[in-house]
């Protein structure tokens, strides 16, 4: 598995009725190469990088409201640019991260 795949995958945990599940282990934040993020661009696998910080917004696709397309255009790539001029600076923790259809997968190694 690639090593953002292997990260993710964790084996199902049991939890008696009316007990609760155990906190899901912190991940470290990746250092991503723009390599990694570039293969990440295809409509089952959408992430795009965001002043220094990749995301992966394969989930919001389908609901954002610019449409689809105004991100398929920057998968894989950064979209800085086009974001700050479009974008409040908390749309991505409102719109995003507060509904999980947005992961901060890392941050853009230097």
């Amino acid at each position: 598995l690639p090593r953002h795949q292997a990260l993710l995958c964790r084996p199902p945990v049991a939890v008696a009725p009316g007990a609760r599940a155990p906190a899901a282990p912190e991940l470290q934040p990746m250092a991503l190469t723009a390599d990694e993020v570039a293969m990440q661009n295809t409509e089952t696998d959408c992430w795009v990088i965001l002043e220094g910080e990749v995301w992966d917004v394969t989930r919001f696709l389908l609901v954002h409201p610019g449409g689809f397309q105004s991100i398929m255009r920057f998968a894989g790539k950064d979209a800085t640019e086009e974001f700050s001029i479009l974008h409040n600076p908390n749309a991505i923790k409102k719109h995003g991260l507060e509904t999980g259809a947005i992961r901060a997968m890392g941050r853009l190694k230097k």
